[in-house]
């Protein structure tokens, strides 16, 4: 599943958007792994506590333990889907993103040696950076390869293993 910087329009855009994504390729199995953190998932997922009224969000008096607490619960969400199926969380953008979903890449980042997880992301060297906490957090736990321009050739090799031998596809 992925998503962009362009996703990331207010606190959880990103995560959210990657939330749309997995709960449409795989509803039954999203639904079903969030079952035990909807009152936590809820506050960064509308959509998953949408149709439930009943459902009472988890309460707290201080902002920094519910961000916590939100968080632990989304990393859960994703590292429980992935024990049941392959994942891959790809964003575009990584510097310019939202910093609560950067801070759960990250997390996420740091699971990827253990489940079946795995966490791709750009960021554009030298660009500014929304959530330089997070990004270090996430540096901590990727390794980093440096993209450079493909010549004709790789670009050509590159688009057929995507779309196959396909007519026009002269570099």
């Amino acid at each position: 599943i992925r998503a962009d910087a362009t996703d990331a329009k207010d606190d959880y855009g990103v995560v959210r958007a990657l939330a749309s994504s997995l709960l449409e390729a795989a509803p039954e199995l999203g639904e079903r792994c969030a079952q035990s953190s909807l009152a936590l998932l809820g506050h960064a997922l509308p959509q998953l506590v949408a149709s439930r009224p009943e459902l009472q969000l988890q309460k707290f008096e201080d902002e920094n333990r519910q961000r916590s607490a939100v968080l632990a619960a989304l990393r859960g969400w994703f590292v429980a889907f992935s024990r049941e199926r392959p994942l891959l969380l790809a964003v575009d953008d990584l510097h310019a993103i939202d910093e609560p979903s950067a801070a759960l890449l990250a997390l996420c980042a740091h699971e990827a040696g253990k489940h079946p997880l795995a966490v791709f992301a750009t960021i554009e060297t030298g660009a500014p950076v929304t959530a330089p906490s997070a990004l270090k957090l996430f540096e901590g736990a990727a390794a980093s390869l440096q993209a450079t321009n493909l010549s004709p050739r790789n670009t050509e090799d590159l688009l057929r293993s995507v779309f196959g031998d396909v007519p026009q596809l002269q570099a």
